[in-house]
C-alpha cells in the first residue's frame, strides 16, 4: 500500500515548486482548474459570483442527453458548483450570494433530470447537497424572503418535494409554509393522489421540524378523521422525537395491527418509553410480547438477559428451542447460531437433512454457519455442503457449477482434517461417484471438476 501523504508534509513543500507543480498540471486536469480559479478569484466576490453564474448556465443550457455513465461526471460538476459556493462565499461570509446562487442552480434540477439517466443517484444526490447548504445559508437571510424562496423552490411540479426544508430554517418560517400549504390542501388533490401525497409530505416534514406532534395530527386528519395504524406509529415516532413518553405510550396503545416489518420500530418505542420510565415489569413484559409476535432470536436473547428469575429463563429458552425444531432451514440455522447452540442445530441438520435448503441463505451467511460449525461438527458441516453442491448443479445455468466446485473442496479438506472412523455419513469418495454419475450429462461441470480434483 502506497504511502498517505499528510497535509503537514504538502505545507513543508517549496512554495514556488509547488506552484510550478500545480501550474504543470491544470491543462490537463478540469477540477483542478476550477479549484484554482475559484480560489484566485476569491479574494473578488463580485468576479467569482460572476464565474459560478457561467457555470451554473453551462448546466442550464444542456441539450444533450445524459446516459447512465456519464451522469457521474455531470454529478461531479454540480457537486463542485456547490463546494465552491460553500468554500468560497458561504465560509467567507457572502451568505445571502452564496444562497442565491444555489438557488438558482437547485432550479436547474428540472431540465436536468428530464435528460439524464440518474438511475445511480449521483445527480438528485449532488442537489440535495445544494440544498443542504442553502439551508446553512438561510440563516443569514431575512425571513420573508426565506419564506419566498421556499415557495419558488419547494414543489418542482415534474419531480415531487425538493428536499430544502431543515431545522436551520425559522419556526415562524416553517409554521407559515405549513399554514399556506394546509390551508390550501384541496387545491392539491388529483385522482391518482399525488398531489395529496406532496402537500402531506411537506405538512409533516414542516410539523417534525417544528417538534410539534400536533401539527403533525391535524395534518393527517385531513385526509380522514380516522388515523389508521401506520399513521398512529407515525404519530408516536414524533412524541418520541420531542421525548413525551406518556404520548408514546398512549398513541402505542391505540394501534392494532401492523405489518410484520413495522413491528421492530412499535416495539423499540414501547421498550424505549418503559425504559425512561424506568418501568422494568412493563419493558420485560414488551420483550415477551415483541418476541411471541416475531420469533427473532435476537429478541429472545435481550428477553432473556431481562429475566432475573433462573427457572423461568431455563423454562422461556427451551420453549423456544422446542418451536425451533418446525422451523424451516433458514430460520433455524439463523435462531441456533444467534443462540450459539451448536449441539442442536447439528441435530437438526441431521434429522432434516432431506430438507435442507441452503441455497435460501446469503452466500456470506452460509460461509459464517459453515465456519461456526466446521471444527465441533464436521460431518454436518459436510451435509450442508453436499446441499449446497446439489443446489448448484440443480440450475441448468453453468455459472452456479463453481459453487458446487469448491463445495467438494471443502468437503474434501474437512475430511483430512478428521478422523473419520466413526463418522455416520456416506463417505465422500462414494458421494462424488454418485453425483458425477447423476450429472455427467452436464459437460462444464464435469470439465471443471476433473480440472480442480485430477
Amino acid at each position: 500500500m502506497a504511502k498517505q501523504i499528510t497535509l503537514e508534509e504538502i505545507k513543508s513543500l517549496d512554495h514556488n515548486k509547488l506552484s510550478e507543480l500545480l501550474y504543470g498540471m491544470i491543462d490537463t486536469n478540469e477540477e483542478l482548474y476550477d479549484r484554482l480559479e475559484k480560489m484566485i478569484l476569491s479574494s473578488n466576490p463580485k468576479e467569482l459570483v460572476k464565474s459560478i453564474k457561467k457555470d451554473i448556465s453551462s448546466i442550464k443550457r444542456g441539450r444533450k442527453f445524459i446516459r447512465h455513465g456519464a451522469s457521474f461526471h455531470l454529478s461531479k460538476q454540480i457537486w463542485a458548483i456547490v463546494e465552491n459556493i460553500e468554500s468560497f462565499l458561504y465560509m467567507e461570509g457572502h451568505s445571502v450570494e452564496a444562497a442565491a446562487l444555489l438557488k438558482e442552480l437547485m432550479l436547474t434540477d428540472t431540465k436536468v433530470y428530464s435528460r439524464t439517466d440518474d438511475s445511480a443517484g449521483v445527480v438528485s444526490d449532488a442537489y440535495e447537497y445544494a440544498a443542504e447548504v442553502w439551508g446553512k445559508c438561510s440563516v443569514d437571510m431575512d425571513e420573508d424572503v426565506i419564506y419566498s424562496d421556499i415557495q419558488e423552490l419547494l414543489v418542482s411540479d415534474d419531480y415531487g418535494v425538493r428536499e430544502i426544508l431543515s431545522d436551520e430554517l425559522p419556526r415562524t418560517v416553517l409554521e407559515k409554509i405549513y399554514n399556506e400549504y394546509y390551508a390550501t390542501f384541496d387545491r392539491y388533490l388529483d385522482d391518482e393522489g399525488y398531489g395529496e401525497y406532496k402537500v402531506m409530505s411537506i405538512l409533516h416534514k414542516c410539523a417534525h421540524l417544528m417538534q410539534s406532534p400536533k401539527h403533525y395530527i391535524k395534518a393527517s386528519i385531513l385526509k380522514s378523521e380516522k388515523l389508521d395504524d401506520a399513521e398512529l406509529l407515525d404519530i408516536a415516532k414524533e412524541y418520541k422525537y420531542i421525548d413525551d413518553i406518556s404520548n408514546v405510550i398512549d398513541t402505542l396503545e391505540k394501534i392494532e395491527y401492523l405489518p410484520r416489518h413495522k413491528l421492530g420500530t412499535l416495539f423499540e418505542m414501547k421498550i424505549w418509553a418503559h425504559d425512561k420510565q424506568g418501568n422494568v415489569t412493563d419493558k420485560v413484559a414488551a420483550y415477551k410480547e415483541f418476541y411471541e409476535k416475531t420469533k427473532e432470536a435476537d429478541v429472545l436473547l435481550k428477553y432473556l438477559e431481562l429475566l432475573e428469575d433462573e427457572t423461568l429463563k431455563l423454562q422461556e429458552k427451551e420453549k423456544a428451542l422446542k418451536e425451533v425444531e418446525e422451523y424451516d432451514f433458514s430460520q433455524a440455522s439463523r435462531f441456533y447460531k444467534t443462540l450459539n447452540e451448536k449441539e442442536l442445530c447439528a441435530k437438526y441438520i441431521v434429522d432434516k437433512q432431506n430438507e435442507l435448503k441452503t441455497s435460501s441463505l446469503h452466500t456470506a451467511e452460509l460461509k459464517a454457519l459453515l465456519k461456526w460449525l466446521r471444527n465441533d461438527h464436521p460431518q454436518e458441516t459436510i451435509l450442508l455442503l453436499r446441499d449446497l453442491c446439489e443446489s448448484s448443479l440443480a440450475t441448468k445455468q453453468s455459472k452456479y457449477y463453481g459453487s458446487s466446485i469448491w463445495a467438494l473442496g471443502e468437503m474434501l479438506n474437512i475430511e483430512e482434517e478428521n478422523d473419520t472412523l466413526s463418522w455416520g455419513i456416506e463417505e465422500n469418495s462414494e458421494y462424488i461417484e454418485r453425483l458425477l454419475k447423476k450429472h455427467k450429462q452436464k459437460r462444464r461441470f464435469m470439465e471443471m471438476f476433473h480440472s480442480e480434483f485430477e
